[in-house]
C-alpha cells in the first residue's frame, strides 16, 4: 500500500518531471547556444558551466537548512516547481544568449527547492521502506531521463526525414519552452501538491514491525524480513524475548 499511496506515486511524479527536464538540459543546451545564437561551442560550455555551479551551490545550501520542516514539503516543490518552469519558459524564449543564461541560473538557484521538497520524503514517507521506495521512484524517474532527449530530438528533427531545418529557427526551440513549461512547470506541480495528501504514522520503526509480527497490519514476507534485518535495535529485542523464555 505504500508504493503505491497517492504521496508515493506524487514522489514518483515530481522525480520524473524533475529528472526529464534537467537531463534535456543536459542533452540539449549546448546545442541551442550554438545553433541558436551562433556562439562557439567554448563560449556555450562557459555559460553552462556557471548555470551547473549555481545549481550545485543551491542544492548544497538548502540542504544545510530546513527552514520549512516535514509538514511542509510540498509547498517548497509547488513554489520550486512553478518557478523553473516559468524561467525554463523565459530561457527558451530568450533573444541572445546572455538573457537565456540568466534564466537558466536563476533556474539553477531554485532547484535547491527540492533538497527540501520532495527528496526528503523518500525516506519521511516511509523510514523502514525508504531504500524500496526510493528504488521505486529512481527507477520510473530514469525512465523519464531517457525519454526527455529523445523527445526534443523529435520535437526539433526535420521534417520527413530531410537534412533541413525549419525556416524559423526561433519556433523551434518556442516549442522545447512550452514542453518545459507544462512538465516542469504543470505537471511538477500537481506532484508536489500530492505530497500532502494522506498521513504519516507516528509510529517508529520498530513498533511498526512489531504490529506486523503480530499480525495487526499486514506486510509481504520481502517487506517484512528487510526490515527486521536493517533494524539492529528490533533483532536486539527479539533476542532479549527468547532469552527471557529459555529461562
Amino acid at each position: 500500500k505504500i508504493l503505491f499511496s497517492i504521496p508515493s506515486l506524487s514522489l514518483y511524479l515530481c522525480n520524473s518531471c524533475d529528472n526529464f527536464c534537467k537531463y534535456i538540459l543536459n542533452a540539449w543546451l549546448a546545442t541551442m547556444f550554438v545553433e541558436r545564437y551562433k556562439v562557439s561551442a567554448a563560449e556555450a560550455g562557459g555559460w553552462l558551466a556557471i548555470v551547473e555551479a549555481v545549481g550545485v551551490v543551491s542544492r548544497v545550501l538548502a540542504g544545510m537548512r530546513d527552514p520549512l520542516g516535514e509538514k511542509f514539503r510540498w509547498v517548497a516543490s509547488s513554489v520550486t516547481f512553478l518557478l523553473q518552469g516559468a524561467f525554463l519558459f523565459l530561457a527558451f524564449n530568450a533573444p541572445n544568449p546572455k538573457s537565456c543564461a540568466l534564466f537558466l541560473t536563476l533556474y539553477a538557484f531554485c532547484t535547491g527547492g527540492h533538497s527540501v521538497g520532495f527528496r526528503p520524503r523518500y525516506f519521511e514517507t516511509a523510514p523502514h521502506l525508504a531504500g524500496l521506495l526510493s528504488g521505486y521512484g529512481n527507477t520510473i524517474a530514469s525512465m523519464a531521463s531517457a525519454m526527455g532527449p529523445v523527445a526534443i530530438g523529435m520535437l526539433l528533427g526535420p521534417e520527413k526525414g530531410e537534412d533541413t531545418e525549419l525556416d524559423n529557427e526561433d519556433e523551434r526551440w518556442n516549442r522545447v519552452a512550452w514542453l518545459m513549461l507544462a512538465v516542469g512547470g504543470g505537471l511538477g506541480l500537481i506532484g508536489a501538491m500530492g505530497l500532502g495528501g494522506g498521513k504519516k504514522s507516528n509510529k517508529s520503526p520498530t513498533e511498526s514491525k512489531r504490529e506486523a509480527l503480530s499480525g495487526s497490519r499486514r506486510m509481504s514476507y520481502y517487506e517484512l524480513s528487510v526490515s527486521v534485518l536493517a533494524d539492529e535495535d528490533f533483532l536486539k529485542e527479539i533476542g532479549d524475548l527468547d532469552s527471557d523464555k529459555e529461562d
